[in-house]
């Protein structure tokens, strides 16, 4: 058995001690095993736990779940597989979970079967180990790789034994920060068309921590060199090769990932600028506690943003035309590119909100840059109809759009010209957001209300008409009813005359 010893165990090395008091195992052998013992080593936070047991499985969990107030779960009664829920315990930060299996091998043959060499360590529980140095189990070179930051393959054939392996990899180097060895790519790429078979609950989570890192571009570019990318999105793939307007540096493809590598500095603005042009959206920094926030299933809002950029494109090979004079146009492309990237993340089982804010992004990405004409700021009113038609993702719409036209431009782009299109979204979050008055709830007038002053029937124009007054109120032009009726007497002779010209 090789082992080695090490010091600076101190984020695990107090937790030893009462998992051993807890488990009551006797002469039982039990060890930590995997990602703990390496976060352990690493000095990182530690929320969930692996245990294997040669003995009694489900005597030995609840004799643990019963020292520290924790709850039994069965994860498989035929496997003797068991997990115990804590909300708290000493020396960890927030619930934690550890799950219990049987150890029918010996320890080395157990590490043998795990994924990478850093996950394949443990530590045995045969007593309250409490002082430093922590005897490592250690026969894959783990400890090596791991001070090396390299990932590494236990054996060849560990993507072939569990296809979800290939995704976990890549998200568990951009969580470490870590490389992922050459061989072990090269076995990634031969082995790539497996993960389409993956469950895709297990491929979302981890996709998603991905692209919640700071570099998460660099880690889409990796995948899309092993294979990995267009297994998960091969609509994307439609994109190679398809060129754009004078205006765009890139081809479709290469302009959606350029959009998340210039989203990456946008949303992170605490690490080193990689362009000098950063410097001139430091104000997105105002908005990072709206980035920061996780949807229920814990997946960070920054993701689904940089998922909405790596899609936002995705329609335009389909709706492509090419006129006469050569000008290339994309009819429609955020409509369909909105259906198209609410597939794919159905596919891909995010979650419904989760996938609202991606086809909502989509769908209205074009609507900043087209919010104002010859330089001059977009007027209330059409900041006001953005807002209402965004609704809660119009902060993400602006950041998408300014990421997008980054992208776009490439090494074309002007400082002068991007500071200009970079203050007019700061305007338009500005106009929409920080408005000194408070908005009333209350209508000023109702459907039944301009029906009887106008003598309407129900249908179509009487919401026409309340879809204008709010967008009158909204944007500061009206304040009151008989301004709101006004109005609406406006609207209707408009349309009177533009009836009567019909005719």
């Amino acid at each position: 058995m090789v082992t080695r010893y090490i010091q600076h165990f101190d984020k695990l090395l107090p937790i030893l001690g009462r998992l051993f008091d807890g488990l009551n195992i006797g002469s039982e052998e039990a060890y930590l095993v995997g990602g703990s013992v390496r976060d352990g080593i690493l000095g990182r936070s530690i929320r969930d736990l692996d245990i294997v047991i040669r003995g009694p499985v489900a005597q030995v969990a609840k004799s643990l779940a019963d020292s520290q107030n924790g709850t039994l779960v069965v994860l498989d009664r035929e496997r003797q597989m068991i997990r115990v829920v804590f909300p708290t315990m000493s020396g960890l930060s927030g619930p934690t979970q550890v799950d219990l299996a049987p150890l029918t091998t010996d320890i080395e043959e157990n590490l043998r079967s795990r994924d990478f060499t850093i996950d394949a360590m443990a530590v045995r529980l045969d007593g309250p180990t409490t002082h430093e140095p922590v005897e490592i189990i250690d026969p894959w070179g783990g400890l090596v790789d791991l001070e090396a930051r390299v990932m590494r393959a236990v054996l060849p054939g560990v993507f072939l034994e569990d296809p979800a392996r290939l995704v976990r990899a890549v998200r568990l180097a951009a969580e470490l920060d870590f490389a992922i060895e050459a061989e072990t790519q090269a076995l990634m790429d031969r082995d790539s068309g497996l993960v389409s078979g993956v469950a895709p609950e297990r491929t979302r989570a981890d996709l998603y921590p991905i692209l919640a890192v700071p570099s998460s571009y660099q880690w889409l570019r990796l995948m899309e060199r092993l294979g990995l990318l267009k297994e998960l999105f091969p609509e994307l793939e439609e994109g190679r090769g398809v060129d754009q307007p004078k205006e765009h540096f890139w081809d479709v493809y290469d302009h959606n990932l350029e959009t998340v590598r210039a989203l990456d500095q946008l949303l992170d603005q605490d690490r080193e600028p990689e362009d000098e042009f950063l410097s001139s959206a430091k104000w997105v920094g105002r908005f990072a506690r709206h980035f920061d926030m996780d949807f229920p299933s814990g997946c960070p809002r920054r993701s689904m943003v940089k998922l909405a950029g790596l899609l936002h494109d995705v329609a335009k090979p389909r709706s492509k035309t090419v006129e006469a004079s050569g000008r290339i146009r994309f009819f429609g492309h955020h409509l369909l590119g909105s259906e198209m990237a609410g597939t794919a993340l159905k596919r891909l089982r995010f979650s419904r909100r989760e996938t609202k804010l991606v086809e909502a992004v989509v769908r209205y990405h074009l609507r900043p840059g087209q919010m104002s004409a010859d330089g001059e700021l977009p007027t209330s009113r059409a900041v006001y109809r953005f807002f209402r038609d965004a609704g809660e993702y119009a902060i993400d719409t602006v950041i998408v759009n300014l990421a997008d036209y980054w992208a776009a431009r490439g090494s074309l782009l002007e400082r002068e010209e991007w500071n200009e299109y970079s203050n007019l979204c700061r305007y338009i979050l500005d106009s929409g957001l920080f408005k000194p008055e408070v908005v009333q709830v209350r209508p000023l007038v109702n459907g039944h209300q301009l029906m009887a002053e106008f003598h309407l029937s129900p249908g179509p124009l009487v919401g026409t008409l309340l879809d204008r007054i709010d967008e009158a109120r909204g944007s500061g032009e009206i304040a009151t009813k008989e301004e709101a009726l006004e109005l609406a007497a406006t609207v209707l002779g408009v349309a009177a005359l533009g009836a009567t010209r019909c005719r």
